[in-house]
């Protein structure tokens, strides 16, 4: 039933960008409270976390060498964002950044999943629409929208500018690509960002 199959589209996109959505929010919010070495640290973690979440979920067992090339992702991420002459530390409110990693391991698995049951451009399409409406009633419900002296047409270009290029486009990628490998090699490739 191809009305069926629509609804159920929509779900598991809808799935998905809440998982998206989810660990950006969570990063912004570690974000505003931690420093950008760390948060850039901590969010990388979802290297090491998916091969756990794809054994959990998907029973995709993770090879020696998958361990080993997560491992070695994480020792350089350490390296490229600590602050030389600073020691790293973790603070409770780097949780908020953790658990961002965490849900971006869940959504980075559940995409994997997605692949295989629908085409690319829905892969990318729901999940971003569905961030664009949740992103906004979240706006207007915390009065965070500003309109008075705002150039609306430059903040209209702005956000369609960020949207289409570095979300969408690099989201129909991933989408693409986690066809072709499983979530453990997906997540050190998208570490290279």
């Amino acid at each position: 039933d191809d009305v069926g199959k629509k609804g159920t589209d929509i779900i598991l996109g809808g799935i998905g960008g809440l998982l998206l959505g989810g660990g950006m929010l969570l990063q912004t919010l570690g974000l505003g409270i931690t420093t950008p070495s760390n948060s850039a640290f901590i969010t990388t973690t979802y290297v090491v976390m998916v091969p756990f979440v794809a054994w959990i979920f998907q029973r995709i067992r993770p090879t020696f060498k998958t361990y080993l090339c997560a491992g070695l992702a994480l020792v350089g991420l350490y390296i490229l964002t600590k602050t030389p002459g600073q020691m790293m530390h973790f603070e409770a409110a780097d949780l908020l950044t953790l658990a961002g990693a965490a849900v971006f391991a869940i959504q980075i698995v559940y995409w994997t999943y997605l692949s295989k049951r629908m085409s690319v451009k829905m892969i990318t399409f729901l999940p971003f629409v569905f961030i664009a409406v949740f992103t906004l009633i979240i706006a207007v419900a915390t009065g965070d929208i500003a309109l008075s002296g705002s150039n609306i047409p430059m903040a209209i270009f702005n956000v369609a500018l960020c949207a289409i290029f570095p979300t969408i486009i690099s989201g129909m990628f991933q989408a693409a690509g986690q066809r072709l490998v499983e979530p453990s090699k997906a997540s050190i490739i998208m570490s290279l960002e």
